[in-house]
């Protein structure tokens, strides 16, 4: 179980979750195929991101300080955090999209 919850502390930041499960669910119910799959987790990732960057820029920072603070984001754990949200956004979007399948609605 401590494993878990050192994964979870680097793959995400405190208010990460809500933004992942509002984008895995978008994504998820946005993609009407599993062939549209890799897509759907490319775009997710890109949005969780930038989400933090775009946040800033309209709290009224600059477009410089935005884009500082996304790559000290990324930088901070070393990729890996994007690295398994990117995993975390296959699997979710795939059980929306195969939950979507199996309830007949395509």
């Amino acid at each position: 179980m401590e494993a878990l919850s050192m994964v979870l502390q680097m793959a995400f930041e405190p208010g990460d979750g809500s933004i992942f499960l509002m984008t895995s669910v978008f994504f998820g119910l946005a993609t009407g195929r599993l062939s549209y799959l890799w897509l759907a987790v490319l775009l997710a990732v890109g949005v969780d991101l930038l989400i933090p960057g775009v946040l800033q820029v309209a709290d009224g920072y600059s477009f410089a300080q935005a884009k500082a603070e996304v790559i000290s984001r990324v930088s901070d754990s070393g990729g890996t955090g994007a690295l398994l949200r990117t995993i975390g956004y296959f699997a979710s979007i795939s059980l929306i999209i195969l939950l979507k399948k199996g309830l007949g609605s395509n």
